[in-house]
């Protein structure tokens, strides 16, 4: 968890943002007290809450998993194949639609 919130948090002053503008970016239900507590790694995130992160840092949430640099153990061999990345590519996508379709609902549309 510490990786993951260190990795938020210079993510997230690499775009000149304090805690409460990534909250707002994010939406999804965050605050200012609630990234302060993910980048303290005091709070876990949900999945929603990981990939509104992800989304508003610009970032792919196989991308704010890896740590820097990118080696694992439990990587599999051909996670870099092009068909490893569509799918992730495919991922990341439903989960955009799946938020937009979230703020919708909000919306009453």
């Amino acid at each position: 968890m510490n990786d993951l919130a260190a990795r938020i948090r210079a993510l997230r002053e690499q775009h000149g943002w304090n805690q409460a503008d990534l909250a707002e970016a994010a939406g999804n239900g965050l605050d200012r007290v609630k990234v302060n507590k993910i980048e303290g790694g005091t709070r876990k995130l949900s999945s929603m809450e990981f990939a509104a992160i992800a989304e508003a840092l610009h970032v792919r949430t196989d991308d704010l998993l890896q740590p820097e640099p990118a080696v694992s153990a439990y990587r599999a061999e051909n996670a870099d194949s092009p068909a490893a990345r569509e799918a992730m590519e495919w991922f990341d996508g439903f989960i955009r639609d799946y938020r937009r379709m979230q703020r919708l609902d909000r919306l009453g549309a």
